[in-house]
């Protein structure tokens, strides 16, 4: 009995250990050296300029695959097939975020965009880019803006999602599984190259411009109400 605990508790020992490793490896800092100051006060800014870019990100769909019974997931066990269009021998899929697992995309209807707009006072240069995507984490924000050639002059990278659930998995939770994550490296580092070229691309493209404002002080709050 006492051989039996004790081959139990070590197992026990050895499952949490891992989960240990598994959850420092999630949550560590994957950018230590990582710095970043907005403190922009104090300027006098001068001649606005505006630049607008945008660059694809729509992934390849190589492989297509027969929804059995239309329940919009990839489930072998239901009778589901895929047809190997690139001969490699595996399915290829691209999942798709939101609304649950196994949802693999079966083609391409529009294209998705990195699209940037870029705000300069003459003193800060601000960009705001808008993926495609239904969400992009900070770290991965990080890495665009590290990708964004100096040259460029970016004072600060804004970068968020316009929240599709027709896009791919950017945020690793929407794979085969609820415990395999979704994200394709090579699509990941390919929106990432995109995003910072759409940035380079719209400075590129800084004119003159006038930013006019506007509010709605009688019946605006109506259109944010969220019954959540």
């Amino acid at each position: 009995m006492k051989r039996v605990l004790k081959i139990f508790f070590l197992v026990f020992l050895i499952i949490i250990a891992g989960i240990a490793i598994w959850m420092f490896r999630n949550i560590r800092d994957r950018h230590p050296d990582y710095d970043l100051s907005i403190n922009m006060t104090g300027h006098v800014p001068s001649r606005l300029s505006v630049g607008f870019a945008a660059m694809p990100i729509t992934p390849e769909v190589p492989d297509r695959w027969t929804d059995v019974n239309g329940d919009a997931k990839y489930i072998p066990e239901d009778g589901d097939s895929y047809e190997d269009v690139n001969g490699n021998g595996k399915f290829d899929a691209v999942w798709i975020a939101g609304f649950g697992n196994r949802r693999a995309a079966n083609g391409v209807h529009d294209d998705l965009w990195a699209r940037t707009m870029v705000i300069d006072d003459g003193t800060v240069r601000l960009a705001i880019v808008a993926l495609d995507a239904i969400g992009f984490m900070h770290d991965d924000i990080v890495d665009v803006r590290s990708q964004i050639s100096p040259e460029a002059g970016v004072t600060y990278a804004i970068v968020h999602s316009t929240h599709t659930h027709e896009a791919p998995d950017l945020l690793g939770l929407w794979g085969p599984s609820h415990f395999k994550s979704g994200i394709d490296p090579d699509y990941m580092a390919y929106v990432k190259k995109q995003a910072a070229i759409s940035v380079e691309k719209a400075v590129a493209g800084l004119r003159p411009a006038r930013l006019k404002f506007a509010q709605n002080l009688l019946d605006g709050g109506a259109t944010v109400i969220d019954t959540r």
